[in-house]
């Protein structure tokens, strides 16, 4: 399968693609990272499982300790 990030045919395919069905996708708007990590905070923050929020919290310190750290594996 041909990887969009590094095929530059296939991501101009996929961007011809994309740009011919816009009513089929919803565009995300950008925003700062600090303001995705606070979302991710809030969202913690009201799940009720005390487990499953403590290993939410290390993740998402992890996350910007130690980032792509998932990316290695691959």
């Amino acid at each position: 399968m041909p990887d969009s990030f590094t095929d530059p045919e296939e991501h101009e395919r996929l961007t011809e693609e994309i740009d011919a069905n816009l009513e089929h996708y919803l565009r995300i708007p950008y925003i700062e990272s600090y303001e995705g990590y606070a979302d991710m905070e809030d969202f913690i923050s009201e799940i009720d499982d005390a487990h499953v929020r403590d290993l939410l919290e290390v993740a998402i310190i992890l996350m910007v300790r130690v980032p792509f750290v998932g990316l290695r594996r691959c």
